[in-house]
């Protein structure tokens, strides 16, 4: 397609063939003309419309939002990562998990419905946390009471959060 027409294409109509293009097309794109770099690529707006466009209605935490209220395209990426992860086995994602903090998979959990479930809704995968990091700690009794025998309740205090 003609760069030149695309300049000159109304926004919406640039963003709609823009949003059909894979990540290698678009980037490629961006690096042969200044002005849809900036229109397409450098554009908040756009990789709010793509996130739409891909991910539909999805709930993402404030926490998410705010830090990248000017970076949507980091937001993008993130969001990308996070549905390429939601299909790893459940080895897979533990491992990966061991690596993030608590704040990046309690996020993780909150976007995802299946990362929920193979992670912060799994007692198995908490259990395993808590052997990893805190290997050798008796877990009093009180503690088992006080969180109803709740490994991520258990884990949580643990850690202090």
């Amino acid at each position: 397609m003609n760069q030149e027409y695309l300049t000159s294409l109304p926004r919406g109509a640039l963003w709609n063939i823009a949003i059909k293009m894979n990540e290698e097309e678009l980037a490629n794109l961006c690096k042969t003309n200044t002005k849809l770099k900036e229109r397409i690529c450098g554009s908040n707006g756009f990789w709010l419309f793509k996130i739409e466009r891909e991910f539909g209605d999805i709930s993402i935490p404030r926490d998410l939002q705010d830090k990248f209220r000017n970076n949507a395209k980091g937001m993008y990426d993130n969001l990308v990562l996070i549905d390429q992860l939601k299909d790893q086995p459940k080895n897979v994602l533990w491992s990966i998990s061991n690596h993030l903090s608590i704040d990046e998979i309690l996020t993780l959990c909150k976007i995802n419905p299946k990362l929920n479930l193979k992670l912060c809704g799994n007692t198995g995968f908490w259990l395993n946390r808590i052997i990893t990091e805190f290997r050798g700690v008796q877990i009093s009794e009180e503690l088992k009471t006080r969180c109803s025998n709740n490994y991520k309740c258990i884990y949580m205090v643990l850690a202090g959060n």
